[in-house]
């Protein structure tokens, strides 16, 4: 399992940078704008796909705008019960 995991600038690092970091369980992920990634944290509780599809389905029962607020408003009390639930 990685000890760590460091963003980094495409095309800052070398291979041999990419093996020690490597060998040293650190995982390197290189991309264009490094200030832009978002980084998960371990144990966050989590929206899953079944939630959304809750959402969504009460939506599509009623139709229309009326509808798509439906479907935002059930997601949003959704997520609500997720925070909560910590």
């Amino acid at each position: 399992m990685a000890k760590q995991i460091i963003i980094f600038k495409r095309g800052q690092l070398l291979e041999n940078d990419r093996t020690k970091l490597a060998e040293n369980d650190i995982i390197a992920i290189e991309c264009d704008d490094p200030k832009s990634v978002v980084m998960p944290m371990p144990g966050q509780n989590i929206i899953t796909g079944d939630r959304f599809i809750i959402a969504a389905l009460k939506g599509l029962t009623i139709g229309s705008d009326f509808g798509r607020k439906v479907f935002v408003e059930t997601l949003r009390n959704l997520v609500s019960e997720v925070k909560h639930d910590k």
